[in-house]
């Protein structure tokens, strides 16, 4: 049985630009957001949050090569059904989401935060790609030499730069370090100050030095509501001490509701004794027995298995 397909030289280059293009810039705008593509993925607790990592720039770099060789027409067949593979499985996966996983359905992140589809628009939105596939000709676009060679180098290189330019936690901590040292007196201090002491020093717990408007704090805080749910542990072990911004802010609570996490019990710091405990970095995780500080991290190099370990 023979494919319908369309010869003609103009709306092959209109079908290519359309899906190979789509896909392209479907890759770019996950990478733009890639520390919320991770969350997404890491929602679905299919794999630890470093596997996680790992997949989502593996995912990344898969669709941009796939649309690249499809634009310039390399392996033109193989790239053709690949890409209608992929199309159908993201399309069997949106369609089966409900049912499977518990996850925000407001964004698939298709497109990263730049451009949010909803589950049905996605499905819709891939559909038409598959139908605008099927014509597509599969007569080679691009002729040279070596061509296997070239594309090996050029998949090597798309890998490499996904992985570098933001790395994976793995990767980024063997490059920068885990750890965030503190100015542990005057944090003993300063809790003391509000009051909260006992509160903060019973049994082992995470504590999470947090700014209420820094995007990599409230990335911090659905990694960490995340990790405990993936690891099973009880949330009641995880406190909060916030940067106080104004008098009577209500940004600290406004944070739980806006991250989508349970309230966690939290007490605040002056801003100013806050960057001295923090030496101006924030957000910053503690691992607290008993009150005394074991460790002290940047939430990069904190995962489901680190904190686990620690609390039980």
């Amino acid at each position: 049985m023979h494919t319908f397909q369309i010869n003609n030289k103009c709306v092959t280059w209109v079908l290519r630009i359309l899906v190979g293009g789509g896909f392209m810039l479907s890759a770019l705008l996950k990478y733009l957001s890639i520390e919320t593509f991770d969350l997404y993925i890491y929602e679905h607790h299919l794999f630890g949050y470093q596997l996680t990592e790992i997949f989502s720039r593996l995912l990344v770099a898969a669709e941009f090569c796939l649309g690249a060789m499809l634009l310039a027409g390399i392996f033109p067949r193989l790239t053709k059904w690949t890409v209608f593979c992929f199309l159908a499985g993201f399309t069997i996966y949106l369609w089966l989401m409900p049912y499977l996983f518990q996850v925000d359905m407001a964004n698939c992140h298709c497109f990263g935060e730049k451009l949010p589809f909803t589950r049905n628009q996605s499905i819709v939105k891939n559909l038409l790609l598959m139908a605008l596939l099927l014509p597509l000709s599969t007569q080679r676009g691009c002729l040279c030499r070596h061509l296997k060679r070239w594309v090996a180098v050029g998949v090597a290189v798309v890998v490499t730069v996904v992985m570098a330019v933001n790395p994976p936690s793995l990767v980024y901590n063997a490059l920068y370090g885990e750890k965030i040292l503190i100015n542990n007196d005057l944090y003993k201090e300063a809790l003391a100050n509000t009051g909260q002491m006992e509160a903060f020093s019973q049994g082992r717990q995470i504590v999470c030095l947090y700014s209420p408007t820094c995007k990599y704090c409230q990335l911090s805080a659905q990694k960490l509501h995340l990790a405990f749910q993936q690891a099973h542990l009880d949330e009641s072990q995880m406190k909060v001490i916030f940067l106080r911004m104004n008098k009577g802010d209500e940004r600290e609570r406004a944070f739980f509701q806006k991250n989508r996490i349970p309230p966690l019990e939290y007490t605040t710091f002056a801003a100013d004794t806050f960057l001295q405990v923090t030496h101006g970095k924030i957000p910053v995780i503690l691992f607290v027995d008993e009150g005394k500080v074991c460790h002290s991290h940047q939430y990069m190099s904190v995962d489901e298995g680190r904190i686990g370990e620690f609390l039980r």
